[in-house]
């Protein structure tokens, strides 16, 4: 299941909550972050602080003079995807998942319609759940919305219905295992 939303919006909080009901939570955001590190020269441990620390994703980084989302859209948009394909972050993404060994998976981060391929030869269905909430946008981000190959549901977050949005993901998930 990917959750696909955009920033801020929840997706991590709700991914931490389906791990009692037995999934896994996955991210491409690893592969990411050590490509980051590897293109710039920076060590793993200080993009991991920079780029995963919400308060400091959009603050400049001194070094290098951009935001750490400026920096993962830049390395990811025009370094790494033309290079070695746009389902580079989902190729690594399924390996990730193998190694794991998730059987029920929920991506927090997903976004792009080239992730999901790879994720449908490892996984006998991916489903992708657009989560709205007011005053939340991809406007500063290179994501959007994106559709499932094996169901697209949509689901409207409201602040601390935390425990309501987990249900309605987990009638989903029900629908589909």
């Amino acid at each position: 299941m990917l959750l696909n939303g955009p920033p801020g919006c929840g997706k991590d909080t709700l991914a931490e909550e389906m791990v009692p009901s037995g999934f896994t939570p996955m991210s491409f955001k690893p592969a990411l972050y050590q490509a980051v590190s590897d293109h710039y020269g920076i060590p793993l441990e200080e993009v991991l602080h920079w780029c995963a620390t919400r308060e400091l994703k959009d603050e400049v980084w001194n070094p290098i003079g951009k935001t750490p989302r400026e920096m993962m859209i830049e390395v990811s948009e025009e370094v790494y995807k033309p290079r070695f394909g746009k389902d580079y972050f989902g190729k690594a993404a399924a390996v990730a998942c193998v190694e794991a060994g998730a059987d029920f998976a929920v991506f927090s981060d997903g976004g792009f319609p080239e992730e999901i391929g790879p994720l449908a030869l490892y996984y006998n269905q991916v489903i992708v759940v657009q989560l709205f909430r007011e005053g939340f946008s991809f406007e500063k981000d290179s994501r959007t919305y994106v559709e499932g190959p094996d169901g697209t549901y949509q689901l409207t977050l409201v602040e601390g219905q935390v425990a309501e949005a987990l249900g309605q993901l987990l009638g989903i998930a029900g629908r589909h295992k």
